[in-house]
């Protein structure tokens, strides 16, 4: 995401687009087998074992789900929250005009 926006020029949402295409099949393929093996974990007869073995898995699935549903709104708020900060660098207070208070 920051490649993109950095070395490409793109703006947030493009550069998300970017981003999930390049890496998405990793994160999908990697999550998918991790997943995997901790669900072959949770048929053991050892309970904890099993139960941590399905609690793993369970974790992960969902991580995938977040990082596919809820990372990229994220990425782009957080995107314009920032550059909005920095446009406002300039404190309110030193451009508002001041009207004195005459007392006559």
């Amino acid at each position: 995401y920051l490649r993109a926006r950095r070395e490409k020029g793109l703006a947030a949402e493009d550069a998300v687009r970017y981003a999930f295409s390049t890496v998405g099949i990793a994160l999908w393929v990697t999550s998918v087998a991790l997943v995997a093996g901790f669900l072959v974990l949770s048929t053991s007869s050892f309970a904890m074992n099993a139960d941590m073995g399905l609690l793993t898995a369970i974790v992960i699935a969902l991580a995938l789900i977040v990082d596919f549903l809820l990372l990229p709104p994220l990425l782009i708020y957080l995107d314009s929250w920032l550059s909005g900060e920095k446009k406002d660098a300039i404190p309110v207070a030193a451009t508002t005009p001041t009207v004195p208070v005459g007392s006559n």
